[in-house]
């Protein structure tokens, strides 16, 4: 049986499977419905995979993978597609974040295909991210962004993180290439927060 923090998350998204969002187009608010979910098998990784393509670094598995270890691989859905992901973890995974700042849940690799952005698909699974986080018994959501990324930013400010001007993290990962041979990157990133 799955811990607890994951059948009160599971609960919670289908209790509330329909995450409604609003996009701006035109001037005019439009109301977008994304179904977000957790990541339930390969076939679903399959479905992320085809919109997000990561190739050999089999980066949508690999966070799947992670569900294991009691973090939440969420999903969006629109016109039948899986359109974006966000992992959510009960840590974070910077040692600098939890000796400065301490233990809180965090969001990783928030991602939507190109096609669905600026439609509210970030925004729901942000949302739901937050849903996940209060029922791992956290208080507090936190993040790590590149500075450089300015939709990013805007949207976490819009959605009431704060940045820590003291705390800049590393976030350090790795990639496939075609020919096999892995990849290290370091990129320096600003750390927000926000209360639940």
């Amino acid at each position: 049986m799955p811990p607890a923090h994951l059948r009160r998350a599971a609960y919670l998204l289908v209790s509330v499977a329909l995450g409604f969002a609003y996009a701006r187009r035109s001037g005019t608010l439009v109301r977008v419905s994304a179904l977000v979910r957790p990541c339930q098998s390969a076939v679903d990784v399959a479905a992320i995979e085809a919109n997000l393509p990561t190739g050999p670094s089999e980066l949508h598995a690999r966070r799947f993978r992670r569900t294991a270890e009691g973090a939440v691989y969420l999903l969006a859905w629109l016109d039948n597609a899986a359109v974006g992901h966000v992992l959510v973890t009960a840590q974070s995974k910077y040692e600098e974040v939890r000796d400065r700042l301490g233990t809180f849940p965090e969001v990783n690799a928030l991602g939507v295909a190109t096609a669905y952005r600026r439609r509210g698909v970030a925004r729901a699974l942000m949302e739901a991210a937050a849903r996940i986080a209060v029922s791992m018994g956290g208080t507090r959501l936190g993040l790590a962004v590149e500075p450089d990324n300015e939709p990013a930013v805007g949207l976490y400010q819009a959605l009431g993180f704060r940045r820590h001007p003291t705390v800049d993290p590393v976030d350090e990962w790795t990639w496939i290439d075609d020919f096999g041979a892995e990849h290290v990157e370091r990129d320096r990133c600003t750390y927000w927060s926000r209360g639940l």
